[in-house]
């Protein structure tokens, strides 16, 4: 067989050999870039547990009896499928797998191994949509394919809720049981206690993502694998805390103040609230993180006035508003927003906002104005 490995072991796309144990005997180096699992990693797991395939719907497809495997057996040429691998990453993959199976050697019957060449499918979001749309910005929030939105008695119970955001901050990553215990029920008395806690609490998230689940077994999302849990990555799963914190990047690496402000209006719009706003008194909300997503959100109204104070100078004054409106005192906006007023020949505006900064600096930090605004506001003042 290595004379076939051989074969695959240079080409462009990604190629890895399973055996009739369904486990990896081959991993190339399109395979490790693409997947991201090394061939050291890979070599001797079972593919159903390594790359947790699914159909671009969230079926699962990936397990001991594949569809793959059943066809190999009745002795038919394997189908193309589309599917969603698990990258390492925890990241959603579309690929599409095609395979082709080598028996041991030309006098034995049956299959030896399988290679199977994946290619990334492209465009992503042509390909898959979002099962579960989950909203940490804000008040926790998820919505399924449907536009249903989760809710429900169950969903409202914190500890619910609690879970879902703490595995969704690690999405495709398994969290362990003990872990999960402290953190929903620090300094618990007795395990079994808290042990039941748990179980019952996964099994309320459950039924409030998937109504219709018969089984914990059978959920989509939801897995429970060698004492971990953890929300499955290539479900379908959409995050908004990635995709605003991507916007961002790229809007901070565009050219064109156009399109650099389309990204940012993209990642306010996502920025609902206060990251976890409703989770504030349990043990998976973050000062740390509250104020990063913060900090960005704000950076972001400033940049979109900066950026739009030459083409747009209401869209800007509404920008500055915006950031003042969510942090008063924060001097950075309202310099910005009374040079522009003084700019537009508008005095009396910009220097009400001078008094307005300095009696928010005092209520609010009991600080005074920093030099850069007292420059400012000066400069408004000595104006005749």
């Amino acid at each position: 067989m290595q004379r076939v490995y051989c074969l695959f072991a240079n080409t462009g796309d990604g190629a890895y050999a399973i055996d009739a144990d369904q486990r990896v005997v081959f991993w190339n180096a399109a395979a490790e870039k693409l997947l991201g699992y090394s061939t050291e990693e890979a070599t001797g797991k079972r593919c159903w547990e390594l790359l947790r395939g699914r159909t671009l719907r969230g079926k699962l497809f990936c397990h001991r009896d594949c569809e793959l495997f059943q066809a190999l057996r009745r002795g038919e040429s394997p189908p193309h499928f589309d599917l969603i691998f698990r990258h390492k990453d925890g990241s959603s993959l579309p690929l599409n797998i095609s395979s082709i199976p080598f028996s041991p050697d030309e006098d034995t019957p049956g299959f030896g191994a399988v290679v199977s060449l994946v290619r990334q499918l492209r465009p992503y979001a042509l390909t898959i949509l979002p099962q579960l749309d989950i909203r940490l910005l804000g008040p926790v929030m998820v919505t399924r394919a449907d536009g249903s939105q989760v809710e429900g008695a169950l969903w409202r119970r914190v500890k619910v809720r609690a879970l879902l955001a703490y595995l969704a901050l690690h999405l495709g990553q398994p969290v362990g049981r003990e872990q999960l215990l402290e953190l929903l029920w620090p300094g618990h008395d007795s395990y079994e206690a808290a042990l039941s806690n748990l179980n019952t609490t996964v099994y309320n998230l459950r039924r409030s993502l998937e109504p219709d689940l018969q089984r914990g077994a059978d959920s989509r999302y939801l897995i429970y694998e060698g004492g971990n849990y953890y929300l499955e990555g290539s479900a379908g799963i959409s995050l908004d805390i990635p995709l605003f914190e991507d916007s961002i990047r790229q809007a901070r690496q565009e050219k064109d103040p156009a399109k650099a402000i389309q990204q940012y209006e993209y990642a306010t719009r996502l920025y609902r609230g206060d990251y976890l706003a409703d989770l504030t008194e349990t043990q998976v909300w973050s000062s740390a993180c509250h104020h990063r997503y913060q900090e960005l959100y704000l950076s972001s109204l400033e940049a979109i006035a900066d950026l739009s104070r030459e083409a747009d100078p209401v869209k800007a004054k509404d920008a500055y508003f915006a950031v003042l409106a969510a942090q008063k005192w924060r001097e950075s906006a309202y310099r910005s927003l009374i040079e522009l007023l003084w700019q537009q020949g508008n005095r009396a505006a910009a220097l009400s906002h001078c008094v307005r900064l300095c009696q928010a600096l005092e209520e609010e930090l009991q600080a005074a104005p920093s030099s850069a605004t007292r420059a400012v506001c000066d400069k408004v003042r000595s104006q005749s």
